[in-house]
């Protein structure tokens, strides 16, 4: 017959071991919906739902600019007020923005309007400011961007899917460019080498063009907008999810 003592123990036992497997099953379960997760708006778009602010930004330009996922100005105002209401300062800069290329039709319906103007009140940092100076070298470095490595790593520099390193988003930044053009010659990862491909003065000047995106990022839509170039390469899931580069 059991005693009080071992019926307590049996009794604490049974709840740290279920409590245990409860645990291990959660852990699994965020583990298999961090793989699920094969693009950057997967990746990102829970945690903005979940009220991040700086993400609520990130989704709300990513649908603006259609990086890895189609264009839609009407979502991506939505998502831009919502990251304003919680007074992050891009969120509120791209939301003011967007109050002035959205308006209304007749029948109540939105459009983008196609003038590039910015609304007076808005408060902007230009991407060529001092902080992002397009030197020769930099323009340079952007149409080899934009040809060769937009297709993975995003036209304004946010990866379509987990595996590319979004630049917009400082990944990768900390390195040096000598360990930057390393890993671009010599290629790393699904990244296949471009020594062989593209001399070193081109990769040089991309590496410097690649660190301005940041800059560019923080400050917000109202700074100058990057077109798709007439000739450029895609790859995986972009061959089918190509919405930032049509016309």
């Amino acid at each position: 017959m059991l005693t009080y003592a071992k019926k307590y123990f049996l009794l604490v036992f049974t709840v740290l071991v279920l409590i245990s497997c409860s645990d291990s099953r959660l852990s699994e379960s965020v583990d298999v919906r961090a793989t699920q997760a094969q693009t950057t708006y997967e990746r990102f778009l829970p945690l903005a739902v979940s009220g991040d602010p700086e993400l609520q930004n990130l989704i709300g330009f990513m649908h603006f600019h259609g990086e890895g996922v189609e264009r839609d100005p009407i979502e991506a105002h939505r998502w831009f007020h919502m990251s304003a209401k919680k007074g992050h300062p891009v969120g509120r800069r791209n939301d003011l923005y967007m109050h002035d290329l959205l308006s209304s039709r007749s029948g109540g319906t939105p459009y983008l309007k196609t003038t590039n103007s910015i609304p007076p009140g808005v408060p902007v940092v230009s991407s060529k400011s001092d902080t992002v100076v397009k030197s020769n070298r930099i323009v340079r470095g952007e149409r080899i961007y934009v040809t060769f490595c937009a297709g993975c790593h995003g036209l304004n520099g946010i990866a379509v899917f987990v595996g590319s390193p979004s630049f917009a988003l400082n990944a990768r930044m900390e390195k040096s460019d000598q360990q930057l053009l390393r890993s671009v010659s010599n290629g790393i990862g699904a990244m296949p080498g471009w020594r062989e491909k593209l001399p070193d003065n081109y990769l040089i000047d991309t590496i410097a063009f690649i660190r301005t995106l940041r800059a560019s990022y923080q400050a917000g839509i109202s700074s100058d907008m990057r077109g798709a170039p007439d000739r450029y390469f895609l790859f995986g899931v972009m061959k089918d999810n190509d919405s930032a580069y049509r016309e």
